[in-house]
């Protein structure tokens, strides 16, 4: 939690726009880890709009995608699987099409 909390006053503190993308990604993975899911998705949505270009977009997408399922949100979920499953990292394209074949309708 603390970490969260100062990786979110350091995105909210003007850096330029890479660092402030950096803390807020980093702020989601701290929060999930905390066990915040709620938060977590926040700041990973956060981080994906700041960085739509970011060599992490997949894994924050991945990561987001699964803490929709755990919320029950499947359908949201999808989306941010799509996503993933273009990533050029294996591992992080085989996560999201797990989570595309987990919430197939």
């Amino acid at each position: 939690d603390d970490a969260a909390a100062a990786l979110g006053a350091a995105a909210d503190a003007g850096a330029p726009a890479a660092l402030a993308a950096d803390a807020r990604y980093s702020q989601g993975v701290a929060l999930a880890r905390a066990g915040r899911a709620h938060a977590a998705a926040g700041a990973l949505r956060a981080f994906l709009e700041l960085a739509p270009r970011s060599l992490r977009r997949g894994q924050a997408a991945v990561m987001l995608g699964w803490i929709l399922v755990n919320e029950g949100d499947r359908a949201g979920a999808r989306p941010w699987f799509a996503i993933g499953a273009r990533d050029p990292d294996r591992a992080v394209a085989a996560a999201a099409r797990s989570g595309l074949d987990a919430t197939a309708p």
